[in-house]
């Protein structure tokens, strides 16, 4: 008899493994669809699926064995009886020979089948082996590419998480940059200044205090360094496309060791932190504005009254200029006295000692007319000095903040405009044009003078 079972239940308990495994069975499975070709999973469920058809061939082929036609012992009994019931001895001898071939092919009949039976069954055995170590190290597999993907979602979030705190460390440096600029401005605004701002200064070094403090609370360190490694971080693109637990894990070991840095950066707190900054950074800019206002409101006064007093000083000049001209024509007047006496002396040869000392009484008095000139030369040059200083020193005050102000390339406040106004008011005004006319009026006024100096020396000697 045939005592290998068909192994039907064996094959039965994998079709259930793989379903439990795959949520579908066996047969309606697409491996390529599911897992693709390039992968273990993909060669491992190969090797189940052409497990699993070979499991089902092996049974059907032992179905086909077990339901050959094969006769019972009993029948082969009866014909051996029927072969050996014979009344000659040759009868007898064929029937025994016919018996003896009919029992032996039954034998190997009956051995054949057990034989190709039992060779399934251990195959079928052994397959059950293999596909339930297949499913084994699928699911081992699996399990490594769950913790795998579970590794780089972790990793994801984490970078996440860096980058969103570094937006706020990026925010943070571009606040202390802005901050840095104005505590320098007004550092520089106060050295130029020639007037005192030690208020302002108290007042920028007590917020530039409260920022720093501020930025420290976020991150004691180099933030722009901060930034840079952090960045670093985030930009890297090799965790979708790295397969390899041993490179997750570097990249695991690096993420942790920039993502230690700001573990306890809260957001909430960082916003604060900000918004602080923030606000105290408005708070240093209304300050700047607060002291060039004063600072122009100051130069705005001095200048005017600069102004005015070289107004002042320009109309005293043109007032001793007018004058100046005016003895040029009162020496005129003792020029004309000796050439007409000394006329006289050419007309007649003989002239009264009266007319002589009158030559000699015009003569005296225009020398010491020369002396009040002369005084009124040096006062109008002494003037013209005075102006050229006073006009140095206004420009050069104009142009100390006229480049402070073209560098920082600001215009915050009326006060500025008022200050621009007055700048190009007084560059206009105080030309070098300006006194070079009336250097050349009082040069032109002292060359006739002097003409007419030498006229009356001339005369008085000829007439002498």
């Amino acid at each position: 008899e045939f005592d290998k079972p068909i192994p039907k239940s064996n094959l039965t308990a994998l079709e259930t493994k793989f379903i439990e495994i795959f949520k579908q069975k066996w047969d309606s499975y697409d491996n390529k669809k599911t897992l693709g070709k390039n992968s273990e999973q993909y060669s491992t469920v190969t090797l189940i699926l052409r497990g699993m058809q070979e499991f089902k061939g092996i049974i059907a082929s032992m179905e086909v064995y077990k339901r050959r036609s094969v006769n019972s012992k009993e029948k082969i009994r009866s014909k051996i009886d029927e072969n050996l019931n014979k009344q000659t001895y040759e009868e007898i001898e064929n029937g025994l020979k016919d018996s003896y071939a009919l029992v032996k092919g039954w034998k190997e009949l009956k051995l054949q089948i057990k034989r190709l039976l039992e060779e399934d069954y251990e195959r079928a055995i052994e397959l059950e082996g293999e596909i339930t170590d297949l499913f084994k190290k699928y699911l081992e597999i699996n399990d490594e590419i769950i913790r795998l993907n579970t590794l780089k979602l972790e990793l994801k979030e984490k970078i996440k998480n860096i980058s969103d705190k570094n937006e706020y460390v990026k925010k943070a440096i571009d606040l202390k940059k802005v901050v840095e600029n104005n505590n320098a401005y007004i550092d520089e605004l106060a050295k130029t200044s020639p007037y005192q701002v030690t208020e302002y200064v108290n007042k920028k070094n007590k917020i530039y205090s409260t920022i720093n403090s501020e930025l420290s609370k976020i991150y004691q360190g180099d933030l722009d360094a901060l930034y840079n490694e952090l960045s670093s971080i985030v930009k890297e693109n090799a965790i979708d496309n790295t397969e390899d637990k041993t490179e997750l894990e570097d990249l695991k070991s690096k993420i942790y060791k920039e993502y230690n840095k700001i573990e306890n950066m809260k957001t909430e707190a960082v916003k604060l932190n900000l918004n602080t900054i923030e606000d105290n950074k408005n708070e240093l800019l209304s300050t700047i504005v607060e002291m060039k206002k004063h600072i122009y409101k100051e130069l705005n006064n001095e200048l005017n009254t600069m102004v005015e007093n070289f107004k002042s000083k320009e109309n005293q000049l043109s007032s001793n200029i007018s004058d100046y001209s005016n003895y040029k024509d009162e020496l005129n007047k003792y020029k004309s006295k000796i050439s007409e006496i000394k006329n006289q002396y050419n007309d007649q040869s003989n002239i009264d000692n009266i007319k002589d000392e009158e030559a000699k009484d015009n003569y005296e008095k225009s020398k010491e007319y020369i002396k009040t000139i002369s005084n009124k030369e040096d006062e109008i040059s002494k003037t013209i000095n005075e102006m050229k200083r006073m006009k140095n020193d206004i420009l050069n005050k104009v142009n100390v903040f006229v480049d402070f102000e073209n560098n920082k390339k600001e215009k915050i406040n009326p006060e500025h405009e008022s200050f621009a106004e007055l700048v190009n008011k007084i560059k206009n005004k105080f030309s070098d044009d300006q006194l070079s006319d009336y250097e050349k009026k009082l040069n032109d006024i002292k060359s006739l003078i002097n003409e007419t100096k030498k006229s009356i020396e001339e005369e008085y000697q000829n007439m002498n």
